[in-house]
């Protein structure tokens, strides 16, 4: 097998990035795959695009949104951090505290 193609793996036939070996999984349709993080959770492919992809893909990478600047990036990301540094502790409390269960 050609460590450049794809490969299917026995999770559920998933397609494996031969580049960042992310995993996507067949949806019912049998014609169309999702992502999922290592963690088990859905992913969003704009997001693996702007984190991975764009950064470390080639034209191995099988990511279909591997060009899509819509998702996550590191760039926003920063921009973020920055904006949390001028907050005081109970600021940045109150604007997460409905995001994984909160404080």
């Amino acid at each position: 097998m050609d460590p450049n193609e794809p490969k299917e793996t026995s999770d559920l036939q998933a397609m494996v990035c031969p580049k960042c070996e992310a995993k996507f999984f067949p949806n019912e349709d049998g014609k169309s795959y999702h992502l999922r993080w290592a963690t088990g959770a859905i992913g969003d492919p704009r997001d693996l695009a702007g984190l991975v992809c764009q950064l470390a893909g080639d034209d191995r990478c099988i990511n279909p949104h591997r060009a899509d600047t819509s998702g996550d990036t590191w760039a926003k990301r920063r921009r973020e951090l920055s904006m949390l540094e001028d907050l005081a502790p109970h600021e940045i409390r109150e604007r997460f505290k409905d995001q994984d269960g909160g404080a």
